[in-house]
């Protein structure tokens, strides 16, 4: 695979065309970048600028493309809304296949930086201390993993806990390792995953002992606490961190189906690192502009979207402009809200996304998850990785655990564990105590129950897709058509099949 992308620090050159033919722009001399920690950083957060652009997670990956893949949203005419194709999963039309093409090649963008970053440090290593040294690398390494995950999930196959030993040795997605011009062959799907769980590791191993937040026992005696407010605690969040790293293999690892390694994963998150629950008193306040309406307060990992209202918030986030309709505005009809949050079962009337997260206008409530206020305390919020996640993949995959017998010092049953995390997830977000999930409740409709849960949280989020093709579901209550990989399976740009000589996953593979 041809990688012609060239660092522009801080912000990195992009292109809407593929990703193979994009020629060098503007270029800051790598032995100038990279002199100092300081050049490094700037190379960073270069790349998270990037991510944060509407092409990715700050829109299409997020709220806009992906919920639409999976008709999250309605509107007054979807003939005039631009993501028409897209509702319709019409992946040949241009205007479909451009959002494609774009998140394909801006993913790629990236990640040929970050294989820069990663053979600039090894370069440069004696001109850093040994905890900056492992700072970089591991951030560089877990956000490499971090998107290389997202482009298995939406490139390759889901339903791997059921299909995945007759899908490893199909070909997949390249995995270019290296900041070079050299054509990289297509790996296949088995060598795809291995390979994450190798940068994950790599990462988690040089995070667990230098992330600032990582840990309060004993550090490595060459430790040195960094002081750059790029490290603050603040800060921290909105960089690739060792929660970041451990949610990510535990997103990875429930994709594959490996339910005992993501348990773990969410078990230490829950009991070691993960972050409190928003507060009433914030999402309630009688001040619109306090409210945290996207729970940035429970992050691990995101990204900050300084841009978001003007490219799109303010526009799509009503579905009026004064008297006229907004043909383009996105909205969720009252019945199927009040069906998503259970309104008429006496359980989501005072849940804070109920609450919060719609403008209720008669029978068609605009989704405002996103819309920003003069002032306001939370803006430009975009968690990429959130604790309800954590708890609800913990719940899942529960259920598919026998006993604690191997995990020291667990007491009970795994469904009584399950049960009650899902319960505290619920009282988090303002359901009553007397909405509580029994502990007589079946397994099969715990996981109902998980589904439901899953559905109130993850509007404008990005993730239902990926639930209904990782549990290989082939009928959904958004769309009234069958669901198959046909679907499920995003395909690559054209010009990677023409130019790149790649095979399309679901043609003679």
């Amino acid at each position: 695979m041809k990688i012609g992308i060239i660092l522009s620090f801080i912000i990195l050159v992009s292109s809407c065309s593929s990703w193979l033919e994009v020629e060098p722009k503007a270029k800051i001399k790598a032995d100038q970048l990279f002199e100092s920690e300081q050049g490094f950083m700037d190379a960073l957060i270069g790349c998270y600028e990037n991510l944060s652009q509407r092409s990715l997670y700050g829109g299409e990956l997020t709220a806009l493309f992906i919920e639409h893949l999976i008709s999250n949203y309605e509107y007054r005419d979807v003939s005039k809304t631009a993501y028409e194709s897209v509702v319709l999963h019409d992946y040949t039309d241009s205007e479909c296949a451009g959002y494609i093409d774009d998140i394909w090649s801006g993913m790629y963008n990236v990640i040929c930086n970050l294989n820069e970053i990663i053979e600039q440090v090894e370069v440069n290593k004696s001109k850093l201390t040994y905890t900056k040294y492992a700072l970089i690398k591991g951030e560089a390494y877990g956000l490499r993993a971090f998107l290389y995950t997202d482009l298995v999930r939406l490139f390759t196959w889901g339903d791997l806990a059921n299909r995945g030993d007759q899908l490893m040795d199909k070909l997949a997605i390249p995995y270019p390792k290296n900041y070079d011009k050299e054509v990289v062959k297509q790996s296949s799907l088995k060598e795809v995953l291995a390979n994450i769980h190798s940068d994950l590791d790599v990462a988690y191993e040089l995070l667990y002992s230098y992330d600032p937040i990582s840990r309060t026992d004993a550090r490595p005696e060459d430790y040195q606490a960094p002081t750059s407010s790029y490290y603050s605690s603040t800060v921290r969040p909105y960089r690739m961190n060792i929660k970041g790293v451990i949610a990510t293999r535990m997103r990875l690892n429930l994709w594959e189906g490996n339910y005992t390694e993501s348990y773990k994963d969410a078990n230490y998150l829950i009991n070691t690192l993960t972050t409190s629950w928003v507060q009433e008193g914030i999402i309630n306040s009688a001040d619109e502009a306090v409210r945290d309406y996207t729970f940035s307060s429970e992050q691990l990992f995101g990204v900050e979207t300084y841009d978001r209202f003007d490219s799109w918030v303010q526009d799509l986030y009503q579905y009026k402009d004064g008297t006229q309709y907004n043909y383009k505005g996105f909205y969720i009809t009252k019945n199927t809200v009040n069906s998503i949050y259970e309104i008429n079962e006496n359980v989501g009337a005072s849940d804070f996304r109920y609450l919060r997260w719609f403008n209720k206008d008669q029978s068609r409530y605009v989704f405002i998850k996103y819309y920003e206020y003069e002032d306001m305390s939370y803006p430009d919020q975009m968690p990429l990785i959130g604790k309800s996640e954590v708890y609800y993949t913990a719940a899942e995959c529960l259920l598919h655990i026998d006993n604690f017998d191997s995990f020291e010092g667990k007491t009970g049953t795994p469904m009584d564990e399950a049960i009650d995390l899902l319960n505290e997830v619920r009282t988090a977000r303002g359901i009553p105590s007397s909405a509580t999930i029994p502990s007589t409740i079946s397994k099969e409709d715990f996981q109902n129950e998980i589904f439901k849960e899953c559905r109130k949280e993850y509007i404008g989020y990005g993730q239902m897709f990926y639930y209904y093709k990782r549990l290989g579901m082939t009928t959904i209550p958004t769309i009234a058509t069958v669901i198959s990989d046909d679907i499920y399976i995003l395909p690559m740009p054209d010009t990677e099949v023409n130019v790149g000589n790649r095979i399309q996953l679901l043609n003679d593979n």
